[in-house]
């Protein structure tokens, strides 16, 4: 299976499944983490900005440098490893001690999350499945 492994995340299809999935991870310890301070005064619930036209845009080397300063170099990113969506604070309205965590939410986020992840997976599978295939010889 080492092969097939190596096939998975070499090229950039296997790169995009891979930063997909650390990606949708990453969302899923945010809420979680939203929820375990849902009672914790004056925390602000905290997620990644929604990532996944910037994350196409990357993958097809077409994702901009976001530039801060004058002197900044400008330029194209054609890499996956450069891709870094933004983290976000909510500015829903608090609760009186302060915090705005909304359960509803995070549990539906959650669920959207794992929704998501699972469909990588899925096609992950499939395309090692394919690969396999072939490595194999399709059966021949």
């Amino acid at each position: 299976m080492g092969l097939i492994n190596d096939l998975l995340y070499t090229n950039k299809t296997g790169q995009l499944a891979k930063k997909a999935l650390d990606l949708y991870d990453q969302r899923f310890q945010l809420a979680n983490s939203n929820v375990a301070n849902a009672e914790t005064p004056g925390y602000k619930a905290v997620d990644l900005k929604p990532f996944e036209q910037d994350l196409q845009n990357a993958y097809r080397g077409v994702a901009t440098l976001k530039t801060t300063h004058p002197g900044h170099v400008q330029g194209n990113v054609g890499n996956l490893d450069h891709f870094s969506p933004e983290m976000t604070v909510s500015t829903d309205e608090p609760r009186i001690d302060g915090n705005n965590v909304d359960m509803d939410k995070e549990t539906v986020k959650m669920v959207e999350i794992g929704t998501m992840y699972q469909a990588v997976m899925a096609a992950r599978s499939k395309r090692g499945a394919i690969i396999s295939g072939a490595v194999e010889g399709g059966g021949q």
